[in-house]
């Protein structure tokens, strides 16, 4: 119980913490904004495209996409930029996270590559589809915030957003899952797992016993050559 109250406690805290920090940044950006701020913003976020960009190369630097999105909900509170043109530096920040995932792989095993690849994907894909479906979504979003009497908070409606484009993506790679698994295990493999398959044993020699000896006479001669070779190297050491 006490563990419960406490994690409750916590969960208060960094809320309240998040909603501080997000005040503090707009009373910032209030004080400190001028027209040249302001028309950088409007240039960089004129329109979808540019948005995503945007998001997508600032979080590729800063590596957060944390930062990117608690940076957004700053200036669409200050005024800044509109709450659409947020939009596009929101998913651009989806985006632009796979970078970090790119980078941690590098010199990494097969399986952690097939991760970050399958990561990628499905970020830059519904990306992708968010970018062309922004104005129905813009308003699905819009219209469930007044359902729940939130449209006047720029933060809860961009976590609407966030949360509608994962749901999106879900729906999207759900169906191409299997092959996205199929492709990925293909595209990285590592020495091993190819001296690990079957070479000669597949379905095809099923229909015939002696096919079927011959290629299991050749498989057991493959693996018993693959053990040697490793036995030699293990003693050379």
């Amino acid at each position: 119980m006490q563990e419960t109250v406490i994690t409750i406690g916590m969960l208060l805290g960094g809320l309240g913490l998040f909603m501080l920090a997000v005040g503090m940044i707009t009373d910032g950006l209030k004080l400190a904004a001028g027209h040249a701020l302001r028309d950088i913003l409007g240039n960089w976020t004129r329109s979808p495209a540019r948005g995503l960009a945007t998001g997508v190369s600032i979080t590729a630097i800063v590596q957060s996409s944390a930062v990117v999105t608690l940076a957004t909900i700053g200036f669409v509170n200050a005024g800044l930029i509109t709450l659409f043109q947020a939009l596009g530096v929101v998913y651009g920040a989806n985006v632009g996270t796979t970078s970090t995932a790119m980078i941690a792989v590098i010199g990494a095993t097969p399986n952690a590559k097939r991760v970050a690849a399958a990561h990628v994907i499905f970020n830059v894909a519904t990306g992708l589809v968010a970018l062309l479906t922004l104005p129905l979504l813009f308003w699905l979003v819009r219209n469930t915030g007044k359902l729940l009497g939130m449209e006047d908070n720029p933060a809860i409606t961009l976590a609407l957003f966030h949360t509608t484009f994962n749901i999106l993506g879900v729906l999207l790679m759900w169906p191409a899952s299997g092959w996205l698994t199929r492709f990925l295990e293909k595209r990285f493999v590592s020495l091993e797992e190819i001296e690990g398959r079957p070479k000669y044993l597949d379905k095809t020699v099923a229909v015939s016993p002696m096919l079927a000896l011959n290629a299991l006479a050749l498989e057991i001669a493959r693996a018993q050559s693959s053990v040697e070779a490793v036995t030699d190297i293990t003693l050379a050491d």
